[in-house]
């Protein structure tokens, strides 16, 4: 984190460790940041970021409840933006039926054009229909040259 605020980290490689929902609203944060400019490649491997949320999305503290809901009503609408349909803003509101990616909030920032990662990992990480999707989303509005999906079950 201190590496990230000083604007000298170009590389985060995380592998083999269990990450949550809680890992992934830190890391939005961070890459919502303007420190992050200098980030550059993430490295995500089994890291179990390629799963859906266990509980119902509102079991989640408020905070994550909320950053959850605006990730994915952002990835919806700039995916309908691709499209030139029509703004909907009920159907952001509403959860996805196939279920909420842990990485969701993660998926949203690398979206965003403004991100300054151009590579990401997530070698060796199984990924759930719904991370497909949302990543999918994601890739529409993205700035990423490198994508790594090797040995991720798709």
């Amino acid at each position: 984190v201190v590496a990230v605020a000083g604007g000298r980290l170009r590389r985060l490689r995380i592998s083999g460790s269990c990450l949550n929902f809680r890992t992934c609203v830190v890391l939005e944060e961070l890459l919502r940041s303007p420190a992050a400019k200098s980030l550059t490649e993430v490295r995500l491997s089994r890291c179990g970021l390629g799963a859906d949320i266990d509980e119902e999305l509102g079991e989640l503290p408020s905070s994550a409840v909320e950053i959850y809901r605006r990730c994915a009503a952002l990835l919806r609408r700039s995916a309908r933006k691709e499209r030139d349909e029509e703004d909907e803003a009920d159907e952001d509101a509403e959860p996805d039926p196939h279920g909420t990616p842990i990485a969701l909030p993660l998926l949203a920032q690398l979206g965003h054009a403004g991100c300054a990662v151009r590579r990401l990992d997530l070698s060796r990480t199984a990924l759930s229909p719904a991370t497909l999707r949302y990543l999918t989303l994601a890739l529409v509005g993205s700035p990423l040259e490198a994508l790594v999906l090797s040995d991720c079950g798709i």
